[in-house]
């Protein structure tokens, strides 16, 4: 495709050369247009530029989320005309055509306030963050001094364009340098994750939206992928309070602009209403509002609208358009009702505690640890407060229950299993900071100022943590494991073989179960290379293995054991012996398992003695089971000195939450309500999901 023009920027006493060329088929050199850029870009090879004449679209159309422009809003126009609409209101007999009539005249009065979004072209690749009008000068003097250069092929003329070249390059990368720092410095705690998504987007220059997939053969798997298989029919509704019930009482107008007083602009349902209109309502009208809500909330009225939501599939980026697994759905409801009650399942809510707080108290916890007890009880104060909202538990209540319940230890423990895995991790990697963590547990106990301070976390970690042994990257038919004590023993049979016993021995029961599994076949297949076997199938009742060697996750792989069964397994099949991993249920009267079982046993008392380091994953359920039991015992303590109802129903610690054993198909929610004095606990049964011409939704 060249046309014998030089494509590299040359001294004036070298020869022009094309070293870059283009080669396509004949068939698109028929079509195709080939040029070179008049500008180097700052590079001593000139940019090519490849036209193929083809008819399609060059921008994506964008359609905005939003109907209405709310930053062009006039609200005091909106304001004016809904408070004459609803001076005088006709008179209706239903929940239902009060809302009907709500929502048009809002409708009505927002198409002459609110100006409306068009859709439009996206725009191309936008400029970096730090482009300005210096860089724009900067590529005008590139430009000027390569012309200058092609015109007048001197040197000193080259030697200027190198250092124009040059000059703009570094300019370049120190506003890149200095608009990250300055877009870093600005990052705190308070930062949300819209704006540091915001910021990546901009960051990488992507443009605005995608193209959506003209082909609709994904939307019925994708159909599928959000709605169940079938919808209950209806059910009755809960049955009416009393009158003097205090949630029985209506709503009144302090709690209506509670509740919409603070509610941020998202997108809005199928009936086009946002936060802001509702904000922006006149009194008379949200006077109407709130009689529709008390409607609702004592005759049990309902609104078909809000049975109905808008199922918007999102394209993840960089997947398969024409795939359903390639989409994010996003449900839609109105704004009467999205977030206005809200309510937060208790697992869910204990989750974002230990994403956002949580890991917020426990950073930097090995240093700080050493802190007075004054300051380290404001954490404490700090973690209960979020476990109360968690919960919804009242103020009075003790806390050693509420963590229980929440199933979180107490904050000086949770820092010593961080200290420990901190020193486990250095300990591991063979780090230079492993002396100096010894030299200052030494001052820990030899310095004066230390034995008047706290000790810090990481010092106490080496003093009273269990003795740890690492694992080494340098280094696995009938299997079975059995278990007395602290003793682990398995047995490899063959029956064609007489095979030697073997026992494990150091290892915690709460490791013991899938390592010595794992270890037991990677002795299978060392038995198997040892007798160059053919093809070989393994049979082994731990399921864990089998599927963690199965789906050869990364996580998986980190452990030490479940790498080397792999690593064994190619080297076999590079020798051409073939392994099959087989799966077969314990105690199911399988005779050769249930001998590898009596052999497993006996191997405890009477075999060979293997000590087998622990991996790291391994050592870090010891030390969270070392926690646990730290807690237990704090628990138990606490229980005799604090006899309290909640001690008789867990004299010890759970293993789970109060309601992870209900029969019923519902979950607890905690229900936070406009109003301060309503925040209550009640269980609902998700919602079914069907698709139609718009989906559907059935409260059960």
């Amino acid at each position: 495709m060249n046309d014998g023009s030089p494509t590299r920027l040359v001294a004036p006493n070298q020869q022009v050369t094309a070293p870059d060329v283009t080669i396509c088929s004949r068939d698109i050199a028929q079509i195709s247009h080939w040029q070179l850029t008049s500008d180097t870009l700052g590079s001593d090879h000139f940019p090519i530029l490849m036209f193929i004449r083809l008819s399609f679209q060059v921008y994506d159309t964008i359609y905005p989320k939003y109907k209405w422009n709310m930053k062009k809003a006039n609200w005091s126009l909106y304001h004016d005309l809904l408070e004459d609409i609803f001076d005088s209101t006709p008179e209706f007999y239903s929940t239902q055509s009060k809302y009907d009539y709500l929502i048009e005249k809002i409708n009505a009065v927002s198409e002459i306030s609110i100006p409306i979004l068009m859709p439009f072209k996206a725009k191309k690749r936008p400029p970096p963050p730090w482009w300005d009008e210096q860089c724009i000068s900067a590529i005008a003097q590139r430009t000027s001094a390569l012309a200058t250069y092609e015109q007048d092929s001197f040197l000193a003329n080259f030697v200027h364009c190198k250092k124009v070249f040059a000059e703009t390059k570094e300019l370049f990368k120190q506003k890149s340098k200095n608009s990250w720092k300055a877009w870093i410095s600005k990052l705190n705690k308070n930062t949300s994750s819209t704006d540091l998504w915001k910021q990546a987007k901009i960051i990488r220059r992507i443009p605005m939206g995608k193209k959506a997939s003209t082909n609709s053969d994904w939307a019925d798997d994708f159909h599928r992928k959000c709605s169940p298989s079938f919808v209950a029919a209806e059910v009755e509704p809960p049955p009416r309070l009393h009158q003097d019930n205090f949630f029985s009482r209506p709503f009144n107008m302090t709690e209506l602009n509670l509740a919409v007083k603070n509610t941020r602009n998202t997108s809005p349902g199928c009936d086009d209403i946002t936060y802001p209109m509702l904000v922006n309502l006149p009194s008379n009208a949200k006077l109407f509002l709130l009689d529709i809500f008390n409607n609702i909330w004592l005759n049990a009225d309902t609104i078909s609208q809000w049975k109905n939501i808008a199922i918007v599939p999102i394209l993840k980026p960089n997947m398969d358009p024409n795939c359903a697994d390639s989409y994010r759905p996003i449900s839609l409801l109105s704004c009467m009702i999205c977030k206005v009650w809200w309510g937060s399942y208790q697992k869910i809510a204990i989750l974002f505690f230990r994403s956002y707080v949580r890991s917020i108290l426990d950073y930097g916890s090995i240093f700080y640890g050493s802190a007075s007890k004054n300051l380290l009880h404001m954490l404490d104060i700090t973690q209960n407060k979020f476990l109360r909202k968690c919960l919804g538990a009242m103020q009075s209540s003790p806390v050693g229950p509420l963590r229980v319940e929440a199933q979180e230890p107490p904050l000086h423990l949770r820092r010593q299993m961080l200290s420990s895995r901190f020193l486990l991790k250095v300990q591991h990697a063979d780090s230079h900071l492993l002396s100096k963590i010894h030299r200052l547990n030494t001052m820990d106990l030899t310095c004066k100022y230390w034995t008047k301070s706290n000790s810090l976390p990481l010092c106490s970690a080496i003093q009273y943590a269990n003795r740890i042994q690492l694992t080494s990257h340098s280094q696995r038919l009938i299997q079975d494991i059995s278990y007395f004590h602290l003793l682990s023993g398995f047995d490899v049979r063959v029956p064609a073989y007489k095979q030697q016993p073997h026992h494990i021995q150091n290892l915690l029961r709460e490791v013991q179960s899938k390592l010595a599994e794992a270890i037991a076949i990677f002795q299978a297949l060392q038995f198997v290379e040892d007798h160059n076997l053919g093809n070989t199938s393994i049979f082994s009742d731990s399921l864990s293995v089998v599927s963690s060697l199965k789906n050869g996750s990364p996580f998986d792989m980190q452990n030490i054991h479940l790498f080397n069964i792999r690593w064994k397994i190619s080297q076999l099949k590079q020798r051409g012996l073939r392994i099959t991993l087989v799966w077969v249920k314990a105690h199911s009267g399988i005779i050769h398992n249930e001998k590898a079982d009596d052999l497993a046993k006996m191997s405890i008392t009477s075999g060979t003695k293997l000590d087998i380091p622990l991996s790291m994953q391994d050592n870090r359920v010891i030390l969270k089971g070392n926690l646990l039991k730290r807690w237990r015992s704090e628990w138990i303590e606490y229980c005799f000195t604090n006899p309290i109802r909640y001690n008789l129903i867990h004299p010890s610690l759970p293993r789970g939450y109060w309601h992870e054993n209900f029969k019923i198909p519902k979950k607890i929610y905690f229900l936070h309500h406009p109003c301060e004095n309503r925040t209550w606990c009640f269980s609902i049964t998700p919602c079914k999901i069907k698709f139609g011409p718009i989906c559907t939704v059935r409260c059960l």
